[in-house]
């Protein structure tokens, strides 16, 4: 198992994935800059999320040891 940190820089929010074979958890999400009264559209970031971790998953099933 490791993990990826990703700093999105529209919500300056690092985001720690863990990879265990090609199984992707969102473990932890934590903000440099909280910008006050700032909502977040969850199902924009899920979307954002699945397109990352689609990409990601792709690469790391070809490294993948059974």
């Amino acid at each position: 198992m490791f993990a990826i940190y990703l700093l999105e820089s529209k919500t300056g929010l690092l985001r720690k994935y863990q990879i265990e074979k090609t199984k992707l958890f969102l473990t932890t999400a934590s903000s440099f800059s909280q910008i006050p009264n700032q909502s977040i559209d969850i199902q924009r970031e899920l979307k954002l999320w699945q397109s990352k971790m689609s990409a990601i998953k792709a690469t790391i099933k070809q490294f993948t040891i059974y």
